[in-house]
């Protein structure tokens, strides 16, 4: 099984686990180029694809893009962050596509990317039953919860929980963050 590790704001994360956005956007240029496209080195020396306007020329081409066969990437392993104990989860790899993504989702009106289509989150994120445990506490007077991944950011006299791999912990006797 193949994985493709890659990074995300928390915006784009967060709405990844909440089953929101199936897309994840790259630039058409040469770095990208390498990391997905099967035999790259053979497809540079053909079309003569060196430099990021030489990649978008190539999938500009509606014929030559569709001969350019992708890796056999299963999954791709989103993380936020770059700490040891960063959020991160497997999500499934449904294929990849040349063409424009949506701009509620991050791309750029009329711009074209390598188009990573995702299904369902195979590892990782947080327990929905956790997760509106979590959404109860958070909506109480006593206690407060910043997102379900990332933790605590802010509290209330009585007590706090974080979540902490996917479980839900209580925190008690904390002063300030």
């Amino acid at each position: 099984m193949t994985t493709l590790h890659l990074n995300l704001k928390k915006k784009w994360f967060d709405m990844f686990l909440a089953g929101i956005k199936k897309e994840e956007y790259r630039e058409l240029n040469h770095y990208w180029f390498k990391r997905i496209v099967f035999n790259h080195k053979k497809v540079n020396q053909f079309y003569n694809v060196h430099t990021d306007l030489g990649v978008k020329n190539l999938f500009s081409n509606p014929l030559l893009a569709k001969s350019i066969a992708f890796k056999p990437i299963d999954t791709i392993t989103f993380s936020n962050g770059y700490a040891k104990d960063r959020p991160q989860f497997v999500i499934e790899l449904k294929g990849i596509e040349i063409r424009e993504g949506k701009p509620e989702w991050g791309a750029e009106p009329r711009k074209k990317y390598f188009v990573l289509k995702t299904g369902q989150i195979l590892s990782g994120g947080i327990d929905w039953e956790q997760k509106e445990l979590a959404s109860r506490i958070e909506h109480s007077n006593e206690y407060f919860i910043d997102g379900f991944v990332h933790g605590v950011k802010k509290y209330e006299a009585i007590g706090v929980y974080t979540v902490s791999g996917n479980e839900l912990e209580e925190v008690r006797d904390i002063e300030e963050v």
